[in-house]
């Protein structure tokens, strides 16, 4: 749960973040190659690059070869600048390497260095986003930051960023951009991930591509072969089968492939091959087939510490989840945060079993349960001996809540096919403690719940998009999962120095009043540290406290309360939902609009009277009615006394 910001779409930023686990920074020299960039050594200013909108520092300097270079300057009011070059006519499915060198400048200070790369399709959609960042010393010595990133099956084109992070400045020189692997001889374009509810047999529509123009008479006699995947979401090809197909040309390089899905349980890896002038041609990336598994959300799996409407239990007790994303594992990060209300917190994210352990004894003296990380580096089948190592070992320590596949399984289509497998594995050894799916697409919200106890969404509004979004998730993933799994929604408090991914105070709070209103039995915050980020340190902090303090309040009618029918409002724009408790009647409402507004409820006629949540003072019910007035972005609970 760490996005890194992307200039143009904030909400894709997450997965940027998360795949840079799986990147390496390399410092070697670049083979030869054919030279993609123009003006890549700046000996032309800054022909063929784009400065940033609001970013004024920018300029040329000494370069590391030639007489000029870029030179980034950055400062609080104008942090993090970048510059961005667009290349066109990329060759889907091959691998790009991005490098530039860096250093610092004189006198500054050491920051981080950064280059991406923005894979787009025809239609303009950025389907990856990745980053390699650095730090470069004070001491002003050249570095080599480089990653390689393998094309999508629809990329058209690419946009290259040179970016810094931290207060002071950075000179890049010398970038490249080269083809490192050619496109595979066939591929498939789509769907690369098929995600089917089987109740029959049925037909599946693939487009796959040549390598070359097919100009023959005959079609490629393609051969479609379905191979199950074992835990470690490796095709088993003992068990495959071939399947029925028609073909259809489209052009000289392109054919839509229509095959016969059979009925089954598991995930499948799906191969398309073809023979011509005696060579056997294959793909080197398959596409996955997800039938909905038979038991529909496994109820077969609901773990010891889930009731059976989703509240989750922590050494025996009901508990609401108050958590903290990216805290510092020390004993004055957790006292900290368990000062501030906060009852659990993402866990060490360590193979190392006795690290763990100290990590998870450290976080049970202060409180805290723990969400366990399982997916060192953004890898999961890489990682299953390590979590089957952990969930034996560790199963009964008393500051586990859950145990987590994956941040963002929907974002991560290399990975996506691993889940399954590991899911079943843990749940071999662990019947009490709940495994989590963090997600984020509501598309497939449905499907990614047959291997999660825990649902967490997240989404990320602020800024450029509406808070009802919250809401939407949240309505999303209550539908389409069972009453016994536990729905936690992940809220942001900020994780960019510039403070604009950061709420007000009303935001946040009216973000959590919808994730309550529509079903969340667990909030979580992202985040506490991320590269020059601390919440610490930022105006939302204090409030968080306060925010903490009235959702510990309300835990119990979220928990154990039974919905209240029959109340309707004669404002659209509110969010609400009352909850009926120990003979108490809590109404949540929340205004996520930024214009002021006034309401009436029509209420079951047993109400006599209200009062806000900590108010003292009641108020009659007069014809079944409460008229009320909300300010911009408000929220408020009432009590509804019989």
């Amino acid at each position: 749960m760490s996005p890194e910001t992307n200039p143009r779409r904030p909400l894709l930023s997450k997965k940027i973040r998360a795949m840079l686990g799986a990147l390496l920074l390399i410092s070697s020299p670049l083979a030869a190659q054919t030279q993609l960039l123009q003006n890549n050594d700046f000996e032309s200013g800054l022909t063929s690059w784009r400065l940033t909108p609001n970013h004024s520092q920018h300029q040329t300097g000494s370069g590391r070869e030639g007489s000029n270079a870029l030179l980034l300057t950055a400062t609080t009011e104008r942090p993090s600048p970048y510059v961005t070059y667009q290349i066109a006519d990329l060759k889907p499915d091959a691998v790009y390497e991005f490098s530039a060198w860096a250093r610092v400048a004189p006198g500054s200070p050491a920051v981080d260095g950064a280059i991406k790369i923005e894979y787009y399709s025809d239609t303009n959609k950025n389907t990856t986003g990745v980053y390699s960042r650095l730090r470069l010393p004070a001491n002003g010595e050249w570095k080599h930051i480089t990653l390689a990133v393998p094309a999508d099956a629809d990329t058209v084109r690419a946009d290259l960023l040179l970016r810094m992070y931290g207060e002071g400045s950075v000179i890049f020189d010398d970038a490249s951009f080269v083809m490192t692997k050619s496109p595979p001889d066939i591929s498939i374009v789509e769907p690369r991930r098929h995600f089917l509810n089987l109740t029959k047999p049925q037909e599946a529509t693939y487009r796959v591509r040549l390598n070359r123009s097919w100009t023959q008479r005959n079609k490629p006699n393609f051969i479609a072969t379905l191979a199950p995947l074992d835990a470690y979401g490796k095709a088993d090809q003992n068990k495959s089968q071939t399947l029925k197909q028609t073909v259809r040309q489209l052009d000289l390089n392109s054919f839509e492939a229509k095959v016969q899905l059979p009925v089954r349980e598991g995930v499948y890896a799906l191969d398309f091959s073809y023979l011509d002038g005696g060579n056997t041609f294959r793909t080197e990336k398959p596409a996955y087939v997800f039938p909905d598994p038979p038991h529909a959300n496994h109820d077969r799996f609901k773990p010891q510490h889930l009731t059976e409407n989703g509240t989750l239990l922590h050494n025996g007790q009901p508990f609401f989840p108050l958590g903290m994303y990216h805290p510092g594992h020390k004993a004055e990060d957790y006292q900290l945060l368990a000062d501030h209300g906060f009852n659990a917190i993402q866990g060490n994210a360590t193979n190392n079993i006795a690290s763990l352990k100290a990590s998870l004894d450290l976080a049970h003296q202060h409180g805290m349960a723990v969400d366990v990380p399982l997916y060192m580096g953004m890898k999961v089948a890489d990682n299953l001996d390590a979590t089957r190592e952990k969930v034996k070992t560790l199963a009964g320590h008393p500051a586990i809540l859950n145990w987590k596949i994956i941040d963002e399984p929907d974002y991560h289509p290399n990975i996506t096919h691993e889940v399954p497998g590991s899911y079943y594995a843990i749940k071999e050894l662990d019947t009490k403690n709940p495994v989590e799916l963090t997600l984020h697409q509501q598309d497939t919200l449905g499907y990614w719940t047959h291997f999660s106890d825990i649902v967490q969404v997240d989404h990320y509004p602020i800024p450029g998009h509406p808070l009802t979004g919250v809401a939407d998730y949240t309505r999303t993933a209550k539908a389409v999962s069972k009453p016994w799994q536990n729905i936690s929604f992940v809220l942001q408090s900020g994780w960019t120095p510039d403070m604009k991914t950061q709420p007000t105070p009303e935001q946040a709070r009216s973000m959590v009043y919808m994730a309550l209103i529509e079903g969340a039995k667990g909030i979580w915050w992202y985040s506490m540290y991320d590269p020059g980020w601390d919440l610490t340190k930022t105006p939302l902090w204090p409030h968080l406290k306060t925010i903490n303090a009235e959702i510990t309040q309300l835990s119990h009618p979220l928990m154990f309360g039974k919905t209240v029918p029959g109340i309707t409002s004669n404002n659209a724009k509110l969010h609400f939902q009352a909850f009926e408790h120990e003979n108490k009647t809590y109404l949540l409402v929340t205004n996520p609009q930024a214009e002021a507004v006034q309401a009436t409820f029509t209420l079951p006629q047993r109400f006599r009277s209200w009062r806000p949540l900590n108010g003292e003072t009641a108020s009659s019910i007069a014809n079944n009615q409460l008229t009320v007035s909300f300010n911009g972005i408000d929220s408020q609970t009432y009590l509804l006394e019989e």
